[in-house]
């Protein structure tokens, strides 16, 4: 940071201001629903294979650094009912584009009685909070990046659209998509260039990055979860939906996924199982800091970018 230009200097001090404010204003409101904020293990046994993940040798054993507080948000949700965290992340995926870092942040929340829709409620609360805060508290800096005005439209409810209506939408535009097909970055883009605010699309059809959600009781080839993308052509900020809790059905997906029988029994141990619903959340936040501050690339939303193949920052 110290070669950049004073100009860029200011751009990056009211950037990580924004940043700063965004995380005290996303715990203040979690905290004020109730929510208690928990941290988990950043180092995780073995499950499966994880393609993505960043292997390290434990005292000779196999493990992997986190993507997340799974499978450990149900020990803490038996304690408390409502919990979140923030807490680094870690991918280990080989792409060099504008929206991947190996090593990023992520603001988790799970709650207890609580279904697909009650926490999409939820995370559009954090989300529209989060954005009157910054444009009580940071609107110089706002306005330093031209970003006061789109945030001031930031207003629930956002539209939820349906995987079925998002496919409709883009074939409509012109897009040449297949029912099943993933939302491409591509597609996602495009996708967010027709809203001027936040919007869900919900019920993807069941695959690798949704399994651990339930399946719709309708149609069991949809999975009860949601995306929350930016407008204007960024993408995807947050993903949430609702969790499995038939053991017999998780066991499955586990099985599906090839996990080892010793890790099953590990992770199957950590999962709470009944009739009571169960939800969760997670917002990336240099994805959420980029659409905030209106940003090309997600590395200029922290100051020190871990991005693939460098090793030094």
């Amino acid at each position: 940071m110290s070669s950049k230009k004073p100009k860029d200097l200011q751009k990056t001090r009211a950037i990580l201001k924004i940043r700063a404010t965004a995380l005290a204003a996303c715990r203040s409101w979690l905290n004020s629903q109730d929510f208690t904020e928990v941290q988990g293990p950043v180092l995780l046994p073995a499950v499966g294979e994880r393609p993505r993940s960043f292997e390290v040798n434990y005292f000779g054993k196999k493990a992997f650094l986190s993507e997340g507080l799974q499978p450990y948000s149900d020990s803490f949700m038996e304690m408390f009912g409502q919990i979140y965290t923030v807490a680094p992340a870690f991918r280990a995926e080989p792409l060099k584009d504008n929206r991947h870092l190996a090593e990023f942040w992520r603001i988790e929340a799970a709650t207890l009685n609580s279904d697909l829709p009650e926490i999409m409620c939820t995370l559009e609360g954090l989300v529209s909070n989060c954005c009157s805060v910054l444009v009580r508290d940071n609107a110089e800096e706002l306005s330093q990046l031209s970003r006061l005005e789109d945030l001031l439209l930031v207003k629930p409810p956002f539209s939820r659209i349906t995987y079925d209506e998002a496919i409709e939408l883009l074939r409509k535009s012109g897009c040449l998509i297949n029912w099943g097909e993933p939302l491409s970055r591509e597609f996602e883009r495009k996708l967010s260039l027709m809203f001027d605010k936040p919007f869900f699309v919900r019920e993807f059809p069941v695959g690798g990055e949704n399994f651990l959600f339930k399946s719709s009781s309708e149609r069991p080839e949809l999975s009860l979860c949601a995306d929350l993308l930016a407008p204007g052509g960024l993408g995807e900020i947050a993903g949430c939906g609702e969790a499995i809790m038939s053991k017999k059905d998780l066991v499955g997906k586990l099985k599906e996924m090839q996990v080892e029988s010793a890790d099953r029994r590990w992770f199957l141990g950590l999962r709470r199982f009944g009739d009571c619903p169960e939800s969760g959340f997670s917002v990336g936040v240099e994805r959420l800091v980029q659409w905030l501050c209106g940003l090309q690339n997600v590395g200029d939303a922290v100051a020190f970018p871990r991005v693939y193949g460098r090793s030094y920052v």
